[in-house]
């Protein structure tokens, strides 16, 4: 064994204890300020990234629909040796032309039913009536369906005086949703014809 001293003091003093070691880090105060720094900026991205994500969300959707005309405009770029810009155009202009054929046929019909409804609602539902009598011995009633229900035509006469007030709330939501598109729409036609 060896005789060395086992004076406390002495053990202090050369920097060696018995008891548990403390450990001491030191940062320096550059370092806390990169770190407050860097959450600071992290947070700013994140709130910017909440602040435009619909605008995010347009520019992903405009690539996807970007991605889905490069089949026909690399068709006529090969086809016609037409530019990029004016085969997008053409595209486009074709698109416009089927969503506004497609509302042409669609709105009369739309139309025709809804007249169709409101002058035989009431006719339908006595055939229900008669039909659920006769069939299931359950009759339907204006006291089984509701008291507003057993003439269809005034209900309809009301929802159709009601319409002006819906039609504006959806002109109004309208505006936000032509604004949308069309911003869609132009970064699909730049996103298309720089390919």
């Amino acid at each position: 064994m060896s005789d060395a001293p086992t004076d406390p003091d002495r053990s202090t003093k050369t920097g060696t204890t018995d008891a548990a070691t403390t450990l001491r880090i030191e940062i320096a105060g550059r370092t806390i300020w990169q770190v407050i720094g860097s959450i600071l900026a992290t947070l700013l991205l994140l709130r910017v990234a909440t602040a435009i994500g619909s605008l995010l969300g347009m520019l992903a959707l405009s690539l996807f629909f970007s991605l889905a005309l490069e089949p026909a405009v690399q068709w006529l770029l090969a086809r016609h040796r037409w530019r990029r810009g004016a085969a997008v155009g053409i595209i486009y202009l074709g698109g416009v032309l089927f969503v506004a054929g497609m509302v042409f046929v669609m709105v009369p019909a739309l139309g025709a039913l809804a007249d169709t409804i409101s002058s035989r609602g009431g006719d339908w539902i006595a055939d229900l009536n008669s039909w659920a009598q006769d069939t299931i011995g359950f009759p339907v009633t204006s006291r089984s369906i509701g008291p507003g229900v057993s003439n269809a035509g005034q209900a309809l006469g009301g929802f159709s005086g009601e319409a002006f007030g819906t039609a504006l709330g959806i002109a109004s939501a309208g505006v936000g949703l032509a604004f949308n598109l069309a911003t869609m729409a132009m970064f699909t036609f730049y996103f298309t014809a720089d390919a």
